[in-house]
């Protein structure tokens, strides 16, 4: 009897064959569940891999982004050329960078067979050095690394440098280079930057005191690789703004309506306090209501309506300063007594304000003395006399002084001998004609002070005889008055 042997398919991917065959039926079931548990098992293989490839790629894309972290540290240590500076003065920073690497930073060569030495390197890198200036940008000058010129990156607050690497020797191991344990390498740099101070001292950092202003200024770095320190350094410079002394004086105490006066006022600066110049210096003297501007000294003074200024320049400690002399009128209708009372102000870009102390000066009438002396003093009726009258400014400035002579009845005018100035001017003219009588006049004389007008005449004596009272007065516009008289005797 024959046997027929029926094969069952073993292949997951064929199982509809054998449930064509019954007796293939409960093999099928029992290959189903094998297959079914096969795949569990390779999904879990597959998980296990992907998910240690994953591990691995990460980390490869580290080391190359990366790289090993740097644990170098640097320190900057900030001075400066002057510890106490003027406006407009040149600075120069110097900025000393220490950079310590230490056994991280290092890397090894490979090693040869029967190599003993070898060298473990730190890489170059760059530093980010940022220091705001504390006279701003527009101050900045120039700046040098290692003594050559270098400039900033974006602006001058930034540099970006380059810091040099180091070799250490080490020993090789089986093939490469040892570079672990205690290894490290110091490397210095200078950075140096030029910057001028502002004009008034005054910046970011800087602090008013009353010498003038304490600025601090800092540089700080950081490392495109990442080192693990960067200590800032600082510095103090001391601005000290020159302190102004200014005076002003007149050139005499009194004065008359219509004077003018000269007021000169001194500007320099107080070498006790700074030696710094005064930077633009200049003098704003408002005058009182009583005077008028006339001139000044100076072609740099200016005045609009009462209010005189007038720049000075530069003004140094030593050059004991500098000065404006200015003429001023007082105005004709100024009372007497008045008092005039005028200060002047200085300043300059960097320095505080100073007031002088008020130069007084009064208002007074101008005082006349007036004499008439006549030769010979006892005359004969009808006969000649000749008479000197003297005019002379004992205070103040005599305008427009009227010499009137007052004859006596009887006497007549003649003529005018001479007439002597001395220091006097005749500003009208007006002489008197021969016979008048009465009183006569010589027109108008500006007598200054200690001035002196001789006038000399001759006068036909009355023809009655008498004592007699001859006076002459003076009469300036400006308030002065004097009055003189002779006695001649007619006999």
């Amino acid at each position: 009897m024959s046997q027929t042997i029926i094969k069952c398919v073993d292949d997951f991917d064929n199982f509809s064959e054998n449930t064509k065959n019954k007796s293939c039926a409960k093999e099928n079931i029992n290959q189903n569940k094998m297959y079914k548990k096969r795949v569990n098992n390779n999904k879990r293989i597959d998980d296990i891999g992907l998910f240690l490839f994953s591990i691995f790629l990460i980390s490869l894309i580290g080391m190359f982004l990366v790289g090993d972290v740097a644990a170098y540290a640097t320190t900057l240590n900030k001075t400066a050329d002057k510890t106490t500076a003027c406006g407009g003065d040149i600075v120069n920073y110097t900025i000393g960078i220490t950079t310590v690497y230490v056994a991280n930073d290092f890397t090894g060569s490979d090693c040869t067979a029967g190599q003993t030495t070898c060298d473990c390197i730190a890489s170059p890198h760059n530093l980010i050095i940022t220091d705001n200036l504390p006279w701003g940008d527009s101050n900045y000058v120039s700046s040098t690394y290692d003594g050559n010129p270098t400039n900033p990156i974006t602006s001058n607050n930034t540099w970006n440098v380059t810091i040099p690497g180091a070799s250490v020797s080490s020993t090789c191991g089986t093939a490469s280079c040892v570079c672990t344990g205690i290894l490290t390498a110091t490397v210095t740099d200078t950075l140096t930057i030029t910057t001028k101070v502002s004009d008034n001292g005054g910046g970011q950092g800087c602090t008013n005191v009353s010498a003038g202003y304490s600025c601090n200024n800092t540089a700080n770095c950081s490392s495109d690789s990442g080192g693990t320190l960067c200590t800032p350094g600082t510095t103090l410079t001391l601005f000290t703004k020159p302190q102004l002394l200014v005076t002003k004086t007149q050139l005499a105490q009194n004065a008359s309506p219509g004077d003018k006066i000269n007021f000169t006022i001194n500007v320099s600066t107080n070498v006790s306090v700074s030696s710094c110049p005064a930077i633009n210096a200049y003098i704003r003297d408002q005058l009182d209501d009583k005077l008028e501007y006339v001139g000044s000294s100076s072609v740099f003074c200016t005045n609009n309506t009462g209010v005189i200024d007038c720049g000075l320049g530069n003004i140094s400690s030593s050059s004991g300063g500098k000065s404006v002399t200015l003429t001023v009128k007082v105005k004709e209708d100024t009372p007497n007594g008045a008092t005039i009372q005028n200060n002047a102000n200085a300043s300059a870009d960097n320095a505080d304000t100073a007031t002088s102390t008020n130069a007084t000066v009064t208002v007074t009438a101008p005082t006349l003395s007036v004499t008439k002396t006549c030769l010979p003093a006892t005359v004969g009726t009808g006969e000649e006399i000749n008479c000197t009258i003297t005019v002379t400014s004992l205070l103040g400035n005599a305008k427009n002084v009227n010499i009137t002579d007052h004859l006596p009845t009887g006497f007549i005018y003649i003529n005018s001998n001479s007439i002597e100035l001395l220091g006097a001017t005749r500003t009208s003219t007006i002489n008197p004609v021969q016979g008048n009588t009465g009183d006569i006049s010589f027109g108008l004389w500006d007598i200054p002070q200690s001035g002196i007008v001789n006038l000399t005449i001759t006068l036909n004596a009355s023809d009655i005889a008498g004592n007699y009272n001859n006076s002459v007065e003076a009469n300036s516009s400006n308030g002065g008055y004097g009055e003189g008289s002779f006695y001649p005797i007619v006999v």
